[in-house]
């Protein structure tokens, strides 16, 4: 079952995000986390191969579990950005499978993900291979994770995907607009939100940011004024913004430290009715909001 929060391992097996100045932790560290997470409900965990060594980490976590007791996603890595041959993709693809399969010490992965939205236009067989992989019982659902609501709109009536990962946050409503979260979930996806916090750049102190998200200033200065007024933080009203939107069933959150996992974990749960206008986030530039373009 997918529990409300999914924790991302991203951070367990890289160097991974915009404010993150301790690097990767230590295995006994990652470990850690995902027992804590564990402990507080957390029981949907979000992976890919093409994150380090955060599979095998994870893998080494799920040991100790009934995997019954945990809903996992892993994600197919970037075929034509490797060069992938057409003549060649079963072989690749199941083969990839596996490798995540032994890496997760799992027998089926719960849901798996195409990592590059391209790959779907460029190997016509792909989905076909996943379907097959799928009956094979390698894997439970497929699905896709998207960047933009145009990749969205072209895979909303691909029948065979049941789940999408999309990025969402208080800071980037792009997918708020045209009824589209509403028509994906009334075409059955389920639907996993990504990017609460931007990669941690809600937190980032708005007179150090990088040159190429200085235009960011303002709108952070909005965020940290309401959140202020309100006698809240960033996190929570950034985590209460998605978790007002019924249409996510889950919302991945990425942490590199017990301390910070236990911390997102409290303002969740103290939630309340999300109160705030957020109509002053509603169109920011896309050089802000998406994380490629850093």
């Amino acid at each position: 079952m997918v529990s409300r929060l999914t924790l991302g391992t991203a951070q367990l097996g890289l160097d991974y995000g915009i404010n993150n100045k301790s690097g990767k932790p230590l295995k006994k560290k990652a470990l850690e986390i995902l027992e804590f997470a564990f402990t507080n409900g957390i029981r949907s965990f979000d992976t890919a191969s093409a994150y380090g060594d955060s599979e095998t980490i994870l893998g080494d976590f799920l040991r100790s579990k009934e995997h019954s007791s945990c809903y996992i996603t892993s994600k197919l890595g970037p075929l034509a950005k490797n060069n992938i041959r057409h003549n060649n993709l079963e072989q690749e693809i199941f083969q990839r499978i596996q490798t995540s399969l032994t890496n997760l010490k799992i027998e089926c992965i719960d849901n798996y993900l195409i990592h590059d939205f391209q790959d779907i236009a460029l190997y016509d067989e792909l989905i076909p291979i996943l379907i097959k992989a799928k009956n094979s019982g390698l894997i439970k659902s497929i699905g896709v994770s998207v960047y933009t609501p145009q990749e969205a709109e072209k895979i909303i009536e691909i029948t065979e995907f049941d789940t999408i990962q999309i990025p969402l946050s208080i800071l980037d409503q792009r997918f708020l607009k045209n009824l589209l979260l509403k028509r994906l979930k009334e075409c059955g996806f389920t639907i996993f939100s990504r990017s609460v916090f931007l990669q941690g750049l809600l937190f980032m102190d708005v007179n150090n940011l990088p040159l190429n998200l200085v235009s960011a200033n303002k709108y952070l200065t909005e965020l940290n004024r309401l959140a202020q007024e309100n006698s809240t933080n960033p996190s929570k009203m950034a985590l209460g913004f998605v978790n007002s939107i019924e249409e996510i069933d889950s919302i991945i959150i990425g942490v590199d430290s017990v301390l910070q996992l236990k911390q997102n974990i409290e303002d969740f749960k103290s939630l309340d009715i999300f109160p705030f206008d957020t109509s002053i986030f509603a169109n920011i530039d896309e050089n802000i909001i998406d994380p490629r373009k850093w």
